[in-house]
């Protein structure tokens, strides 16, 4: 089980985030130089515990996000989408809590996007970010935010355990 997880930056910025709030209203408060310096670092990172066992995902130049999974047992790591190794379209990564690969997210195009009039909106797709939201019984499910063109987003239903992207809770646009 994960014990601990923590969002770093270059130049040794390093922020516990507190594993019993609440990750559907957002992430946690930071102090406002804190935020500033961590949201201006070249490159940013996660880690993560299980125990004493720690976990890095941090690559110099690179900006890599995630967010633990519900029941505390898997990490969802998005990377940047033009990342070497993981791009766009299967730019996200499901760890083991032992930071064992579980699974590449395999982004298939989704058939629907009322938002976007473009024929060759889905020409700029990748995974932005996810996060976690509350269904219609109050219960924590995961999201991804599909991210069309640097313009538009879908937030979707995301199944951590077999990758399944599924379906739209929510859109806006950049």
């Amino acid at each position: 089980m994960i014990t601990a997880y923590h969002i770093i930056a270059s130049e040794n910025i390093d922020f516990p985030v507190d594993l019993t709030m609440d990750f559907s209203k957002g992430m946690p408060e930071m102090e406002q130089a804190e935020r500033f310096k961590y949201f201006n670092s070249h490159s940013k990172g996660i880690k993560w515990y299980t125990g004493e066992n720690e976990h890095i995902l941090y690559e110099e130049g690179q900006n890599i996000h995630g967010l633990i999974t519900p029941d505390f047992k898997k990490f969802v790591a998005v990377y940047q989408y033009n990342h070497p190794e993981f791009n766009s379209p299967s730019n996200v990564v499901i760890y083991n809590e032992d930071k064992t690969i579980h699974m590449r997210v395999p982004l298939v195009c989704p058939v629907s996007a009322k938002n976007i009039e473009s024929n060759s909106a889905f020409e700029g797709l990748y995974i932005g970010g996810v996060v976690w939201k509350r269904n219609q019984l109050g219960e924590i499910i995961m999201a991804l935010n599909l991210i069309f063109n640097r313009e538009y987003v879908e937030t979707r239903v995301f199944d951590y355990i077999t990758g399944e992207i599924g379906a739209c809770i929510g859109t806006y646009r950049l």
